[in-house]
């Protein structure tokens, strides 16, 4: 599992923001693996389908990022700007950790050796695994803090 970078120090400003930042893709997140599983529409229409699954896919790549504290760019949120000594949840996230760089070539590279669009993609198992790294992180925040947090 990656150790957390955090090369980038937030501002008051940055971590003040970043509970709704946070809040977005978890929303997002739980949104769209719903709207696969419970839309007629995302059913029937392949471009709906694919648009819901791909913004899933965005979305749960974001927040393993975030907690496993890997930055992409020199300012991304991570849960160890939030919690002084955070380190990831050992195990919680390996399943959807294993996918990351195959989520990486289906939505940002067209290569050769990209995943087939056919793809399964486990959005279940990557959503309990966000939400089990979301509980852990909440439980590390000060009870002053966490209600800000809570999706």
């Amino acid at each position: 599992m990656t150790k957390p970078k955090p090369n980038y120090t937030p501002s008051r400003a940055d971590i003040n923001n970043a509970p709704a930042l946070f809040i977005y893709e978890m929303e997002m997140l739980r949104g769209t693996i719903d709207a696969l599983q419970f839309s007629a529409s995302a059913r029937h229409d392949k471009v709906l389908r694919c648009a819901f699954l791909e913004s899933a896919l965005v979305h749960a790549r974001n927040l393993l990022d975030f907690f496993l504290g890997v930055p992409s760019s020199h300012d991304d949120v991570l849960a160890c700007h939030v919690v002084k000594g955070y380190t990831p949840p050992p195990t919680i996230l390996d399943y959807l950790s294993s996918c990351r760089s195959d989520i990486n070539k289906t939505l940002s590279h067209l290569t050769y050796s990209r995943v087939a669009l056919k793809r399964s993609w486990p959005l279940q198992i990557f959503r309990m695994e966000l939400d089990s790294a979301y509980a852990k992180f909440l439980s590390l925040l000060p009870e002053s803090k966490r209600a800000e947090w809570e999706v």
